[in-house]
């Protein structure tokens, strides 16, 4: 009897470790089931946690596609090895600070209108293009069928029409045909339409990033506008060249302060964008130089920071600022800049013309650029989030693809 007993107690005994063995086995399963076989995270994102489970024992593998590959082992109550789970981690973007001024030359995509002439024709005062409907600010986009980019083809053009021409304009987002009846000059016996037009456009202004990779670059931090319209100026195409800074004109209340300079030198590279963030193209020669995290706008705080920027055109040196009255819903004046080193001070008055696009450091971290200086104040000005520009960026090259 005794022995039946014993028995039936090891046959209830082996079987309660099976099922603790099986029960093991389905709740391991599961466990394993249940977790992903890939983790991503974004730039700065944790680990995720999972109820008794824990993640150790990270692995790093290598980088693909801008992505940072590791492994990490999952673990029961931190003890039994469930799975191996791969995890792709965005790796920070990291980019060349620029600070080099540069000459830029943009030809237009079309001519803008920039005003009205009247003239003498058979003793009357006339101005055919005003009398048609055209407006200032209006893309004379081309003359009887033929495309226009510079204001000498558009006299040139004009002249051969003789009485009648017919006019492609943009206007806004829409397209606008003018048919004019053409007046002959007293004075040169010339077929004019009394247009003022602007074909391109030149300046100075600072380099703020270059993709280390592909050599392309983002400047100035404002589009370039036509001084007439205030309006972009339409792009066909813009060459980047070197420039040579021969003076400096102080900044003064009332009174912006400009680099004053001439573009020299062989083509460096080419302007693709014109928007309202900056310019961007790709530079065929720059200086290779360690690249610097960019930081999210997110992560700019009011404080002490530093600008980066070569105002006589030759060495680029960091100068002191402050960043205040952060703006995180402004696309293009996100934060106030207020120039503190007395050395920068000294030598322009604060933020002149020509500065725009000077790179913002802060904590280590490509933070933005200068964009405007305050008339009434030339040692404050604008500031635009680097964020901000990227964004502008990858927008315009995925439309250009």
């Amino acid at each position: 009897m005794g022995k039946k007993i014993y028995k039936g107690a090891v046959a209830r005994s082996l079987c309660a470790a099976l099922g603790l063995v099986l029960s093991s086995l389905l709740l391991f399963g599961v466990a394993g089931a249940l977790l992903p076989s890939e983790i991503v995270l974004s730039e700065k994102e944790e680990l995720p946690a999972y109820p008794c489970v824990a993640l150790s024992d990270r692995e790093w593998v290598g980088e693909s596609d801008g992505l940072s590959l590791s492994t990490v082992s999952a673990k029961l109550f931190g003890i039994i090895q469930l799975k191996k789970i791969e995890v792709k981690e965005k790796i920070p973007l990291s980019l060349i600070v620029g600070g080099e001024t540069f000459g830029v030359k943009i030809l237009t995509d079309g001519v803008v209108i920039t005003g009205f002439s009247s003239f003498q024709s058979g003793g009357e005062s006339v101005c055919p293009a005003q009398a048609a409907g055209m407006k200032e600010k209006d893309v004379l986009l081309s003359i009887n069928g033929v495309g226009v980019h510079s204001a000498a083809q558009v006299a040139a053009l004009l002249e051969a029409s003789g009485e009648k021409a017919t006019l492609l304009c943009r206007r806004g987002s829409e397209k606008k045909e003018f048919t004019l009846t053409l007046a002959k000059c007293d004075g040169d016996g010339a077929y004019k339409a009394g247009l003022l037009v602007r074909d391109t456009s030149s300046g100075i202004g600072t380099v703020t990033f270059i993709d280390p990779e592909t050599g392309f670059f983002g400047a100035l931090g404002h589009g370039i506008c036509d001084s007439a319209t205030g309006e972009l100026v339409p792009l066909s195409r813009g060459v980047v060249t070197d420039v040579k800074i021969h003076s400096i004109q102080k900044g003064a209340a009332g009174a912006p302060g400009e680099l004053r300079g001439y573009l020299y030198g062989e083509k460096k590279g080419s302007v693709l964008r014109n928007t309202n963030t900056g310019v961007y193209g790709v530079l065929t020669s720059y200086a290779h130089k360690t690249p610097t995290p960019v930081a999210t706008a997110d992560e700019v705080k009011e404080g002490k920071a530093y600008i980066c920027c070569a105002p006589d055109g030759k060495e680029v040196r960091q100068y002191e600022i402050e960043i205040k009255n952060i703006n995180r819903q402004s696309e293009t004046k996100s934060f106030t800049v207020c120039v503190t080193d007395e050395a920068l001070l000294s030598q322009t008055g604060g933020i002149v013309q020509g500065l725009s696009g000077s790179p913002i450091i802060q904590d280590g971290k490509l933070v933005g650029a200068v964009t405007h200086v305050l008339v009434s104040n030339p040692t404050e000005g604008y500031g635009i989030f680097i964020e901000n520009m990227l964004h502008t960026a990858e927008a315009q090259l995925q439309k250009a693809s």
